[in-house]
């Protein structure tokens, strides 16, 4: 199977994944802020937040290190993988015990203390099925890696909907996740079934040496970008109080809803761009800016969609009104959502062609900027908005849009950069109908109601891609590709 047929398997299994696994947990976001409550909504995320930045603590960074190194040479995939879970689970138990007792001295209220011991165990599986996760991602597996993924996700939808019709304690629902991981670990230890007889050697201190130090820049990188990326709900905690905090959470909520298709590209690029780094750059530089544009093409009507109708999306999930605050919140979030978009494939380019030194430089920066950019313009939304959830999300904005052009600078050997900008000059022109529509819907009497946003998008769609294509926003060779394969399958 030649290479870019290959990234277009791997893109169907994982977009298909990722697409189902939207639906999933669209339908939590359906319901679960109308249950919670916004002040329940901000107790969650700060839970969460806290359990994060221990998280990320448990790997040592050594998924980006199994699924590289598993892509190059499959042989070694047992031995890496008894050596991943030798360090991940007495490290998730210790780092357990120790968040609890830090959460003790914090003297967080006991129901805060429940939410985060219930985090801190779904944290054990959650450490075990990233490191299976990423055997099968490295193996370039992404169809039985996502079995695993949907067995979660539709588990984990099903009981949350059905303990919310119960009236059950949130509590309950946040634990939701450790039976869902159970079930994806069987799945996965299934799919793995192959390589399972290795595991019961007892992993050598020379590999457990290698994955650690191997994954010592990726470490970096992850409590970096953690830090940074949890840290938003505790600076709200601390500056403003738990509605403000629910106002985010939730604006982050329905902004990662739309996240699925860059961790889609995401999974299905790395392990193909680290083997191709090493056999043919040719295909390397192709196959990293055709993704790039894909995705780029992609991210900017959903930014416009959140950028221009907001209230019309609260309204029709039935939000009750206490969440109004989190409609100037989603405008800017639309702005972080295509960002982010263009900064995952950036990250697979940097990570495939082993510049995670210079990667962990680059969010180094961003979270010794971000987080007082954060406490500063969180304080300016709260006193004179009286909102500080605007602020923090404008500081996500201004953290990507620095991302953006360091990750560019890192990799403008591969990436160009005249034909990215030239690009999105083109998308934003390409939307401006898409734009208009919806604007026109929001405005007329007979179309104001939330479902005359449907009505608008689905026009609104066709003469963006009529847009995109009259432009040549896109190479059309990498969807012909894409055609063919879907044909023969």
């Amino acid at each position: 199977m030649s290479n870019a047929r290959l990234v277009s398997r791997n893109f169907a299994a994982s977009f298909i994944t990722q697409l189902i696994s939207w639906g999933l947990t669209f339908m939590v976001t359906l319901y679960l802020p109308s249950y919670a409550g916004a002040r329940g909504m901000g107790s969650l995320a700060v839970a969460g937040a806290f359990v994060a930045i221990f998280g990320v603590l448990a790997s040592l960074g050594t998924s980006s290190v199994l699924i590289k190194e598993i892509a190059r040479d499959r042989t070694r995939a047992g031995e890496l993988l008894c050596s991943a879970l030798f360090i991940r689970i007495p490290l998730s138990l210790l780092l357990g015990v120790v968040a609890y007792i830090i959460a003790c001295i914090l003297d967080y209220s006991s129901e805060m203390r429940l939410y985060i011991l219930v985090a801190l165990l779904g944290m054990l599986f959650a450490a075990i099925n990233d490191a299976l996760g990423a055997v099968l991602q490295g193996m370039e597996n992404l169809t039985r890696q996502g079995l695993g993924v949907l067995a979660d996700k539709l588990l984990l939808s099903a009981l949350i909907i059905v303990l919310i019709k119960l009236k059950q304690p949130l509590w309950t629902i946040a634990a939701v996740g450790i039976v869902t991981a159970c079930v994806s670990i069987t799945v996965n230890l299934y799919s793995l079934r192959s390589i399972l007889p290795t595991l019961a050697k007892w992993p050598g201190l020379a590999q457990v040496r290698y994955l650690v130090t191997a994954g010592v820049a990726f470490i970096g990188i992850s409590i970096f970008t953690t830090l940074y990326g949890q840290a938003d709900p505790l600076i709200l905690s601390a500056l403003t109080n738990e509605q403000t905090v629910g106002w985010y959470a939730v604006a982050a909520r329905l902004v990662g809803t739309t996240l699925f298709v860059p961790a889609a590209v995401n999974a299905a690029l790395l392990p193909t761009l680290a083997r191709l780094y090493t056999d043919n750059r040719a295909q390397f530089k192709t196959i990293a800016q055709q993704m790039l544009t894909v995705i780029m093409l992609v991210g900017m009507p959903v930014a416009v969609l959140l950028i221009v109708v907001p209230h019309r999306l609260l309204e029709l999930l039935h939000y009750p009104s206490e969440f109004a605050g989190a409609i100037p919140v989603l405008r800017i979030g639309g702005v972080s959502a295509f960002l982010y978009y263009m900064t995952v494939i950036f990250g697979s380019v940097v990570i495939a062609s082993d510049r995670q030194a210079r990667m962990l430089v680059v969010f180094a920066k961003s979270c010794l900027v971000g987080i007082p950019l954060c406490f500063l313009l969180t304080h300016i939304g709260h006193r004179y908005f009286h909102n500080g959830a605007l602020g923090a999300m404008l500081g996500d904005v201004l953290v990507e849009l620095y991302l953006v052009f360091a990750f560019i600078n890192v990799v403008k050997e591969y990436i160009s950069i005249r034909s990215t900008l030239l690009t999105f000059v083109k998308l934003v022109v390409a939307a401006i109908p898409l734009a208009l529509l919806l604007l026109f819907a929001t405005s007329t009497r007979n179309l104001a109601g939330p479902l005359g946003v449907l009505w608008a998008l689905i026009p609104g769609l066709v003469l963006y891609l009529a847009g995109c294509f009259w432009l040549r926003c896109f190479d059309p060779a990498f969807f012909r590709i894409y055609r063919t394969m879907l044909q023969r399958a």
